[in-house]
């Protein structure tokens, strides 16, 4: 189970599968969302019960699964990555369908639910079964593990039992911090199932395991059921939770909010031009982003870790 930075001949038994077999160095998250990486420098992370906040270079990674199980696995979460960072264009030469319901919320069409559910389901499994701490908190109970292994060994889903909610988050209160260069994992009781927040390449998807219908009457974010083609996704602004910046980091003066212009540095946290990353992807066609002071913004660095 350890995880390495170097490759090496491992044998083991395969947690999906269940067979003994050589297995592969996997990623727990997908590879993928460490595109960001080299960008922002590190991967940002908060553990309250530790009371520290985390950075690495790289996205943990274990020896837990053989090859085919891997590669079953690694297609869906490519599947995935077309939908978190394709533009409009890319997403319908793969016969997706985009469309700006309104500032806050997007609609995807012709989604292959299996593959996304997949991928997902793929994630938090392996998130469980990772010794590593910033996943602590993924601990499936028995029941919900059960379901979770035998959908993703029939890669069938049931339409009452799983379903997710997918935001795609935008920083635009703190700046020099990239959304996409973070990645947190929970698990919360949610009325008569679990769910997990797995947030990672920008988004935050909350998987819920159980009783699909009560989850949904509760919930008014609309969500992407097992059958289902046609998913909704919101759009939030990037928020810091309660401890990780002084209680008056937002407190400082701001210059007045205005749109954001093709030549205005893009708010998802990269140095580069919003027309030359983000424009016509996930971010709202009129996106208001707000300035801080550049003294306010060297007072908050420290605080951030950067």
């Amino acid at each position: 189970m350890a995880g390495s930075d170097a490759k090496q001949t491992t044998y083991g038994t395969c947690i999906l599968c269940g067979t003994y077999a050589q297995l592969e160095l996997g990623h727990v998250v997908p590879r993928w969302a460490g595109r960001w990486l080299k960008d922002e420098g590190y991967v940002l992370g908060k553990y309250d019960s530790l009371g520290v906040h985390t950075r690495s270079q790289d996205i943990e990674k274990h020896y837990m699964m053989c090859r085919t199980c891997e590669n079953f696995l690694g297609a869906a979460e490519g599947y995935l990555a077309n939908i978190v960072r394709g533009t409009r264009e890319e997403l319908a030469a793969r016969s997706l369908t985009l469309h700006r319901e309104t500032d806050e919320l997007v609609r995807l069409d012709s989604v292959d639910s299996t593959l996304a559910l997949r991928a997902l389901l793929g994630v938090l499994f392996k998130a469980h079964m990772s010794p590593h701490h910033i996943f602590r908190h993924i601990r499936l109970p028995a029941w919900a593990l059960s379901e979770v292994l035998a959908a993703l060994k029939q890669d069938v889903y049931s339409r009452s039992r799983f379903s997710v909610i997918a935001l795609k988050i935008v920083n635009l209160t703190v700046p020099d911090v990239n959304p996409r260069a973070r990645i947190e994992a929970e698990l919360r009781t949610f009325g008569p199932g679990v769910g997990a927040a797995l947030r990672f390449g920008g988004f935050s998807f909350f998987v819920h395991v159980g009783a699909v219908d009560r989850f949904e009457f509760e919930d008014k974010m609309p969500s992407l059921r097992p059958g289902e083609t046609e998913w909704r996704i919101g759009i939030g602004e990037f928020i810091y939770e309660p401890g990780i910046l002084p209680e008056d980091a937002f407190d400082v003066p701001r210059l007045p909010g205005r749109y954001v212009s093709a030549t205005d540095r893009c708010p998802c946290g990269l140095d580069r031009d919003f027309s030359q990353c983000c424009q016509g992807r996930w971010l709202p066609a009129r996106t208001r982003f707000l300035n801080f002071p550049n003294q306010a913004t060297r007072q908050l660095r420290p605080h951030l870790g950067l």
